[in-house]
């Protein structure tokens, strides 16, 4: 599967603004470019599972 992130709004523009005491809230566009063998209308749940592993993936590895 090919997944493309894209950071958007004032986080993309290196504007984020935070709370003294909040976390940063970021905003980001998910585009699924290809599915391959998956059928984006029959196997949408195997496609949110596998996205859901690479985010998980990444935070683990970034915090």
């Amino acid at each position: 599967m090919c997944v493309v992130v894209h950071l958007v709004g004032s986080g993309a523009k290196n504007l984020e603004t935070q709370n003294s005491n909040e976390p940063i809230d970021l905003d980001y566009n998910l585009s699924i470019l290809k599915t391959y063998e998956l059928d984006i209308n029959k196997d949408s749940a195997k496609i949110k599972k596998y996205v859901r592993k690479m985010f998980n993936k990444v935070l683990k590895k970034y915090g």
